[in-house]
């Protein structure tokens, strides 16, 4: 893993605000556990057609606070929509690649993911709330000694390491989330096509006008000049 390195506080930032997103992170861990729950009884597969799109945007939001932090785009990988009914879609979806990492980012974000974004934003926090302790309980003819010391030996943990638990947290997601190279491949012909086709179509319109202007104007000229005759 390499990357330039960034600084502890930016690394506690990004941490701070994956900690703050646990409340959708743990709704959607929820939502996956009831899903596998009512499987049993056939009724958790209904339940994928509206949990697979929000997974699909909250891990969007991840992915673009990951990319901010390395520097880097990172490609999106998207779930395809069929537009067919709700059991075709859900079937389609267990299909592809895309929704299974999905799932395995969520894992991940519910676990070690949220335990290094813990890490890099509670550290300071922490060591603020240990030195602070230690004056308080000086301040009141104690010797806090433990409390001093450990807050100062925490500093450097934080300082030298905040910012590697950010980037391998980010760099794991770019890791799990990264979409196919064959689908990224079969997207850029599928736009090129499709900017092709638009480019032909444009093109056939205008030479339409142009054929028209000048067939138009051939023909009041042409009656101009019987008039004048």
């Amino acid at each position: 893993m390499t990357s330039t390195r960034r600084s502890p506080w930016l690394a506690t930032g990004y941490g701070l605000g994956h900690v703050l997103m646990v409340v959708p992170l743990a709704l959607l861990v929820a939502g996956a556990s009831l899903i596998v729950g009512l499987s049993v009884v056939g009724l958790g597969v209904l339940l994928v057609r509206p949990f697979a799109p929000a997974l699909a945007g909250f891990a969007g939001v991840h992915r673009r606070m990951a990319a901010s932090f390395l520097g880097r785009d990172l490609p999106e990988a998207r779930l395809t929509r069929t537009g067919a009914g709700p059991w075709r879609q859900v079937i389609a979806w267990f299909g592809q690649r895309t929704f299974w990492q999905l799932v395995l980012w969520l894992l991940f974000a519910a676990t070690g993911g949220l335990a290094l974004s813990a890490l890099a934003a509670g550290l300071p926090f922490g060591i603020i709330a240990l030195v602070a302790t230690a004056f308080g309980l000086w301040s009141s003819g104690e010797a806090p000694l433990f409390l001093f010391a450990l807050g100062i030996g925490l500093a450097p943990l934080w300082w030298y390491y905040g910012d590697v638990f950010m980037r391998l947290r980010t760099h794991t997601e770019a890791t799990i989330l990264r979409p196919d190279p064959n689908a990224v491949l079969e997207q850029r012909v599928a736009d090129l096509t499709a900017s092709r086709a638009d480019t032909v179509d444009h093109s056939a319109a205008e030479l339409r006008r142009i054929e028209r202007d000048l067939h138009d104007g051939a023909q009041a000229r042409l009656v101009s000049l019987g008039m004048n005759l």
